[in-house]
């Protein structure tokens, strides 16, 4: 080229490439602890802390909901029991504490005893009107079942 000084122009694209080659150096160099690194390990505790949060409130909810089943459950087992006792006479629930006691091989006055029944053969023909098994606390649970085993067949 005719009048142009070539090391003047090598200078300056040789100037330029030091200058790209310190700006490659500084991509490639390895960053250090920096607010990058501290940031990753909060947004992980935070993370970890939601997680935990709705985990527990899952286990709550799982919770409430167990226990509205069993109340849901007990209301519908009293409602059954009401149902099947109001529904039988005072000879019919004689007739059962015979039969669930012939089961258990004991005494059929024994069990109509803790059921608080020991009257009912004064007016063997009224309907029962008194309180479900699961009501009685002197009636062991065996005597229950038993009982509730003989009526609802009927």
């Amino acid at each position: 080229m005719v009048g142009i000084d070539k090391d003047k122009l090598g200078g300056i694209f040789k100037k330029k490439d030091d200058k790209s080659e310190k700006e490659d150096k500084l991509k490639k160099a390895k960053p250090t602890a920096s607010k990058a690194s501290t940031r990753g390990t909060s947004s992980k505790a935070k993370t970890e802390k939601v997680v935990s949060s709705k985990i527990s409130k899952m286990a709550k909810d799982k919770k409430a909901e167990v226990e509205k089943n069993k109340a849901k459950r007990e209301a519908f087992l009293k409602e059954k029991q009401e149902k099947v006792l109001h529904s039988k006479t005072h000879q019919d629930l004689i007739n059962a504490s015979y039969k669930a006691a012939e089961k258990l091989k004991t005494d059929p006055w024994l069990i109509m005893k803790n059921a608080g029944w020991s009257k009912l053969h004064e007016d063997r023909g009224k309907v029962y009107d008194g309180p479900t098994l699961d009501e009685m606390k002197d009636l062991p649970d065996d005597q229950k079942k038993a009982l509730m085993d003989e009526l609802g067949k009927k």
